[in-house]
């Protein structure tokens, strides 16, 4: 179990974004009906990046790798790096359908939530290598 790796205020952040509670409003604000938690964290959990990484603009996964009739709907990011400096990269695209144009970046700021629909052309992604110190990460 991922949630057995995770220190227990990690665990109680993930715990309520997988509540009943948080589900409904996601729903609420998405307008997406029916949207389900997934307690296995299929690319979910903890992602870290350092000094120098980055992520290629991309669409994630729509289908469950173990559940096949469930589909990916909805992206929950939320930042939990303090101090993070704006000059030090690390913001999240968000891309046109297309793939014509970068349409937002959100600086990773500490208790920032970043919430987006998943589909098979919700393009995102942080392309471009981090810059902050070796004893930073986002």
């Amino acid at each position: 179990n991922k949630m057995d790796r995770l220190p227990p205020f990690l665990r109680e952040v993930i715990t309520e974004l997988n509540s009943d509670r948080f589900v409904r409003w996601l729903e609420q604000l998405t307008g997406i009906q029916g949207l389900k938690a997934d307690d296995m964290l299929e690319g979910g959990g903890l992602h870290q990046s350092g000094r120098g990484g980055f992520l290629n603009i991309h669409a994630d996964f729509t289908v469950h790798p173990h559940k096949r009739n469930w589909r990916r709907r909805v992206n929950v990011l939320v930042y939990l790096n303090k101090g993070w400096q704006e000059d030090w990269g690390g913001q999240l695209e968000l891309w046109e359908r297309d793939m014509s144009k970068c349409s937002a970046r959100i600086t990773p700021f500490f208790n920032r939530c970043v919430i987006f629909n998943t589909d098979e052309d919700s393009y995102h992604g942080l392309p471009d290598p981090l810059t902050c110190p070796e004893d930073e990460s986002r």
